[in-house]
């Protein structure tokens, strides 16, 4: 597959629905809730997490440079989007 910036977005959404739902998360498409991130985010500790969990994912990407990595740190940014307070 090229990498293109369109394919790179689809992964990424893939890659959110699929964890979401295997986890049990959310039902539907990335756009729905999240009934887990949200609960954190209520707790005011979501972005901290996300954080967390976007530095792991970089550490692990400089160790050995797989493109799901990139992904993962994507789809961590965009969980920090979506539960940015209005």
């Amino acid at each position: 597959m090229a990498r293109t910036f369109e394919a790179f977005v689809k992964e990424v959404k893939d890659s959110c629905e699929a964890h979401a739902k295997r986890k049990n998360y959310a039902q539907g498409n990335v756009d729905d809730d999240n009934q887990l991130a949200g609960f954190i985010s209520s707790l005011k500790i979501h972005n901290p997490h996300a954080i967390g969990e976007i530095i792991c994912k970089c550490v692990e990407f400089l160790k050995d440079p797989k493109p799901l990595l990139v992904v993962k740190i994507a789809g961590w940014a965009w969980m920090i989007y979506k539960y940015l307070p209005e």
